[in-house]
């Protein structure tokens, strides 16, 4: 296990944890359970887990959902960074996002800089 390093009570498995329950709450199929009410049930019961109401207050699950919601809408390329460094908070995700634009800007701006004179070189090597 990659993840052995980590204690079960340790801030950082406890997200990870959280985003399992999280992952299996979203991808929860009707066929995994008996019937409509097996599955309104299985459903609380991974909701609570994901949620946790007995340790989180209102404002933090609606932090939670808004998170999750915002790494959901954003572009492919943005989205795959950003889940990657795992945040934690909107405001983190969204500085991640910002950062991860900013980055892209600075690559382009420099790689349009260096462009104009490619011919200059590509002559100077002839």
């Amino acid at each position: 296990n990659s993840f052995s390093y980590l204690r079960p009570c340790s801030p950082i498995w406890d997200t990870m944890s959280r985003e399992k329950i999280r992952q299996h709450f979203r991808r929860f199929c009707y066929q995994e359970a008996e019937g409509p009410r097996g599955a309104y049930v299985r459903l609380q019961e991974l909701c609570c887990q994901w949620l946790k109401f007995e340790r989180h207050s209102k404002e933090q699950i609606l932090e939670l959902l808004i998170l999750e919601q915002l790494l959901t809408i954003l572009p492919a390329h943005i989205q795959s960074w950003v889940r990657e460094c795992g945040p934690e908070t909107c405001s983190q995700a969204v500085a991640l996002a910002e950062d991860f634009l900013l980055r892209q800007e600075v690559a382009q701006s420099q790689e349009s800089q260096v462009r104009p004179y490619g011919h200059l070189f590509l002559l100077f090597l002839k």
